[in-house]
C-alpha cells in the first residue's frame, strides 16, 4: 500500500458526514464532564448533540495531530490553540473557519498539533477536548492508503 496524505481527504469527510464509523450521538448529559469557557462557549450552539470517538489505538491514523469539528455558529471565532487548554498542544491550522456563502450547517474545522507525538498522546488530547462544551466531536487524522496495481 501506498501512503497518502489524508489531510484533505479527512476535510471533506469530515464536512459532509458527521455519523463516521467510530463516532456516535451522545446526549450533552451523557457527558459530566463539560468544560465551559467564558466568552468561548457563547457563541456556539451548545443544544447540538455532541459526537464521540470510538475508535482504538490500533487504528492507523497520524500520531502527532487531532481534528476538531466545531458546534455551529454564527459568529466564527478564530480561537487559539491556548483556548483549547491542551498541555500538549503546539499549533492549531482551521481547515475551514467561515463559509464563503450563508450556511446554516456550516461547522468550524481545525487541526490541533501536539508537541509530543504518539497514538496515546492522540487519544488523551481528543479525551481532553471532549470535556469542552463548545466541540461537537474531536477525532484522530486516519491514513488512507492506495493499493498498488
Amino acid at each position: 500500500m501506498e501512503k497518502i496524505s489524508s489531510f484533505l481527504i479527512a476535510k471533506v469527510m469530515a464536512l459532509g458526514v458527521f455519523g463516521l464509523a467510530g463516532c456516535e450521538n451522545v446526549s450533552l448529559a451523557d457527558y459530566k464532564e463539560e468544560v465551559t469557557v467564558d466568552g468561548i462557549s457563547n457563541q456556539f450552539d451548545l443544544t447540538e448533540l455532541k459526537e464521540y470517538w470510538t475508535g482504538s489505538i490500533d487504528d492507523d491514523f497520524e500520531d502527532d495531530r487531532v481534528v476538531v469539528i466545531m458546534k455551529k455558529t454564527t459568529t466564527y471565532p478564530e480561537l487559539d490553540v491556548e483556548t483549547f487548554g491542551l498541555d500538549n498542544a503546539e499549533s492549531l491550522h482551521y481547515s475551514f473557519l467561515a463559509p464563503k456563502n450563508e450556511n446554516p450547517n456550516f461547522h468550524q474545522i481545525l487541526v490541533i498539533f501536539l508537541k509530543t507525538k504518539g497514538k496515546d498522546q492522540v487519544i488523551l488530547a481528543i479525551n481532553e477536548l471532549n470535556k469542552l462544551d463548545f466541540i461537537k466531536t474531536a477525532s484522530p487524522e486516519y491514513i488512507y492508503g492506495t493499493q498498488d496495481d
